[in-house]
């Protein structure tokens, strides 16, 4: 497997790594993919802070991958991962955790989804943009 993408397949295939990490008895899970979409690097994070008794890594053959992961704010990588050349910034999503009071956490959504997320998406009518939001 080269690719994911968003189809049913390829959550299935996503999800078998969500199995090798449950029963992972070691912590150190191989990714043997050259490419991630954001919704899966987000995905395989929450996997992984699901197990966080065993202390789980994550870590790609290609070296690009990890390089993305590191980029994105993905803490699960060894500190030996191999990492390939840094892409521009503006080519990144981070990974984006939110913690605190209910209300604190929405008003902080609603600032990254205004900030960091519509910025990049494509052109929008305000009317979605704040249906979005």
């Amino acid at each position: 497997m080269r690719f994911f993408s968003i189809n049913p397949e390829s959550f299935g295939r996503i999800g078998s790594y969500g199995c090798r990490i449950k029963s992972r008895n070691n912590n150190v899970v191989e990714l043997k993919t050259a490419f991630l979409r954001p919704f899966c690097i987000v995905y395989l994070d929450q996997l992984i802070l699901k197990e966080k008794d065993k202390k789980i890594k994550l870590i790609s053959t290609y070296p690009d991958v990890n390089q993305y992961l590191k980029q994105c704010g993905f803490d699960h990588l060894p500190s030996n991962a191999k990492t390939g050349n840094p892409f521009p910034q503006d080519e990144i999503i981070r990974i984006k955790r939110f913690n605190g009071k209910p209300l604190e956490v929405e008003d902080e959504i609603v600032n990254w989804l205004q900030d960091d997320i519509l910025p990049f998406m494509p052109e929008l009518s305000k009317h979605l943009r704040k249906k979005i939001v």
